[in-house]
């Protein structure tokens, strides 16, 4: 298997994320290019279209380097695509404005609204359970050893 050229942000002004597959462009490399090197199927070709089918609202940087190889890229769900710089999240622009939200809507609905936004569990939500489930199963144990049979 051949390496193939990744492709880079040019600049570090003006970068755009593929809303599809979050492949990170500055705004001249998304118009020039036509669009993104994983999404044929989206062509850039104004500044409308750029605003369509891109974000410059996103966060974090993951470079793929190695298709295939990379465990951040597949924990990511970053398979099959070309090496780059890709967004880690893409925040529509209603999760920007509060006054969007429509009062009794969860944030669930909102999220699978939204086809780019991948659902991640949140690392210390994450890590707290599991603290909490270890000292439930610690106090589990104690009470079983203070038993007497």
């Amino acid at each position: 298997m051949g390496l193939t050229q990744a492709v880079l942000p040019n600049a570090y002004k003006k970068l755009r994320a593929c809303r599809e597959c979050r492949l990170i462009k500055s705004e001249e490399q998304f118009l020039k290019d036509g669009g993104c090197e994983n999404c044929p199927n989206y062509e850039v070709s104004d500044l409308e279209s750029l605003e369509e089918y891109t974000s410059a609202n996103f966060e974090g940087m993951i470079s793929v380097i190695i298709q295939g190889q990379s465990w951040v890229a597949k924990y990511n769900n970053l398979r099959d695509v070309v090496p780059g710089c890709y967004a880690v999240c893409i925040r529509s622009e209603r999760w920007l404005q509060d006054e969007g939200k429509k009062e009794g809507e969860s944030e669930d609905e909102e999220m699978s609204e939204e086809p780019s936004m991948m659902k991640r569990p949140n690392i210390q939500s994450a890590i707290a359970g599991k603290i909490k489930s270890e000292q439930h199963q610690s106090s589990i144990t104690q009470k079983v050893s203070k038993k007497e049979y």
